[in-house]
């Protein structure tokens, strides 16, 4: 398991015992999953840490009586509502997203209206997607509307 994942994995299961003492009972997980758009395939070990991610929230959950909703991402995202291209797009393989040259010259590229972009870049939900995704789950009933 690589050694961010546990951390972000570690991260989430503190999270989840934080908020059980704050006497919060129901907690929504994104389980988007990480897929490489070129192949289709996920990496084994990120499979195994989502295993092993399951399997911690479903413990707390049964020791803290905590509800817990995992939200399947991609579903409600391949509606087709919004392009599937990123909005932002770095302009060689070298390049991230943000990335700036020495001379201070952008090396990625920003969608002409990202209220039409389902990701942002490669790793993260656009502002539009998560609209899309709050929309649905208060549509669901799974989530009362916020004010």
């Amino acid at each position: 398991m690589a050694d961010r994942s546990k951390k972000v994995a570690d991260e989430i299961i503190r999270f989840l015992k934080t908020v059980s003492k704050k006497g919060i009972r129901k907690v929504i997980l994104n389980s988007q999953g990480v897929v490489f758009p070129k192949s289709g395939k996920v990496l084994p070990a990120l499979v195994s840490l989502n295993r092993w991610l399951e399997d911690k929230v479903k413990q707390i959950a049964k020791r803290k009586n905590l509800t817990i909703v995992t939200l399947l991402v991609n579903p409600i995202l391949d509606q087709g509502k919004l392009s599937k291209a990123t909005c932002c797009q770095a302009q060689n393989p070298e390049a991230q997203c943000g990335d700036i040259d020495p001379t201070g010259k952008k090396m990625y590229t920003l969608c002409k209206d990202p209220n039409h972009a389902l990701y942002f870049n490669m790793g993260h939900i656009s502002h539009a997607g998560w609209k899309m995704i709050y929309s649905e789950l208060v549509e669901s009933k799974i989530l009362d509307p916020l004010l």
